[in-house]
């Protein structure tokens, strides 16, 4: 059990950090345990791996792409925000000049005072953002995850 609430633990707060789930059978939950905690350096789970390394081949690939596309569209989520890479996506949208769409859980990433924001996405958004969803020809999803709100 110990193991498994280090692991839940590190799964929470790793990746895209959020709740975490341990489901105790009935019969486990009425048993007595001696719990010793788990150094949390020593969780390893296999096949989870929420950081990987960069491939700089697929980071040209991108960038050909953005270069070659004629209407372009970041859609920005809250992803950005959890990874701290907000300053980086305006730096980028301002280098290629590409308009940006945020989610609701995205605002504050996007600065919405620049004349390349288009405003939030979705049911719930600027009619400038969905038109320019459906109009571009290369949408590029950062720390988005396509919900039903948008999608």
């Amino acid at each position: 059990m110990a193991q498994i609430v280090a692991e839940a633990f590190y799964i929470a707060r790793t990746g895209r950090p959020g709740p975490v789930l341990i489901d105790v059978p009935k019969d486990v939950g009425f048993e007595e345990i001696d719990y010793i905690p788990v150094n949390p350096g020593d969780v390893n789970i296999p096949g989870y791996k929420p950081e990987s390394p960069v491939d700089l081949d697929r980071v040209d690939e991108a960038i050909a792409l953005l270069q070659s596309a004629e209407k372009p569209l970041f859609y920005v989520g809250g992803g950005s925000i959890a990874s701290g890479a907000h300053r980086e996506i305006n730096t980028l949208a301002e280098t290629f000049g590409i308009p940006m769409t945020n989610t609701l859980m995205g605002k504050g990433a996007v600065d919405e005072h620049s004349p390349l924001s288009v405003g939030m996405l979705g049911m719930h958004g600027t009619a400038y953002a969905n038109f320019a969803v459906s109009q571009c020809d290369l949408l590029v999803a950062i720390g988005a995850r396509f919900d039903d709100r948008v999608a």
